[in-house]
């Protein structure tokens, strides 16, 4: 697969209007956390239109890329809206922030139904060099 085809494909696979909307609803209106908090980072409610790539044990990309909408970040983590369940453990991620493209590895760690979409979070586990294939 040549790079351009790689990037066309990358650049191709867009959140709908109605997700990135969605998800812009959530981060306005969501409340501040009350109770004990298990993570160590502070998380920031941001959206950002994500590529995600799903990924075997050795981080080799299986089937096709598909558009998520994060919800909230943290160094060790993320929440992330999409429109499918699916069933992979393990995710390549491809988002820019402060106009830089990051690509990290995410762990799913659970999924549940969010209105019309599906809202998973995952801990993030590597950085990645370059986007799998």
């Amino acid at each position: 697969m040549s790079l351009t085809y790689k990037q066309q494909i990358q650049d191709s696979v867009e959140p709908s209007a109605e997700m990135i909307a969605f998800v812009e609803r959530q981060v306005r209106d969501a409340l501040p956390y009350v109770g004990t908090e298990k993570r160590s980072e502070h998380r920031n409610l941001m959206v950002l239109p994500v590529v995600a790539q799903a990924l075997d044990d050795d981080f080799h990309a299986i089937d096709e890329p598909f558009p998520v909408v994060t919800r909230d970040l943290s160094p060790q983590g993320v929440g992330f809206v999409h429109t499918d369940r699916f069933d992979y453990d393990r995710l390549a991620l491809q988002f820019t922030i402060a106009n830089e493209k990051v690509m990290v590895v995410a762990e799913v760690e659970w999924q549940r139904d969010m209105g019309p979409f599906y809202f998973s979070g995952a801990r993030i586990v590597a950085k990645l060099d370059t986007f799998p294939s």
